[in-house]
């Protein structure tokens, strides 16, 4: 009778089952990371698209909390703020030249010192609202803002 080798047979099938294993584990891997990493990049649009409007509040506030040059861009914005009624609107847009993404910030006197901002981006298809209440003290010599409340 012929003798065979038990111990070559076992060595090859541990052989086979790791390699097996390790390709599947790979595969997974893979797949995870790739799951992964797309919520991370709808994550960093949703954040790029907040940043972008707070920005955009931020620009018009800075513009009407201190009067600016006379020939500035700011000027314009604060002139074109400041000629607001109450209860009239305007809107102040934002681009960038590089991505193409745009900020709109809507302006409304709710009061004579009460102005509401509305900020609106678009970063890829995500879409961010964000509302902000600017107020001027009574009493004040110039029209200058000092207080910025971000609203839910």
């Amino acid at each position: 009778m012929k003798k065979c080798n038990a111990r070559g047979a076992a060595l090859i099938w541990v052989v086979l089952a790791t390699s097996v294993m390790a390709v599947i584990s790979a595969g997974l891997i893979a797949i995870s990371l790739s799951y992964y990493n797309s919520q991370k990049a709808d994550s960093m649009d949703i954040t790029q698209s907040y940043l972008n409007a707070k920005s955009g509040i931020e620009t018009v506030y800075s513009c009407i909390s201190s009067v600016p040059d006379s020939t500035s861009t700011e000027r314009m914005i604060y002139d074109k703020i400041s000629a607001l009624s109450v209860g009239d609107e305007t809107d102040i847009s934002f681009s960038s030249s590089d991505d193409g993404e745009y900020v709109t910030v809507n302006v409304k006197r709710e009061t004579e010192l009460t102005l509401i901002l509305t900020s609106t981006s678009n970063a890829s298809s995500d879409e961010c609202v964000l509302m902000a209440k600017a107020e001027q003290q009574p009493f004040e010599s110039t029209p200058i803002w000092d207080s910025l409340v971000y609203i839910d």
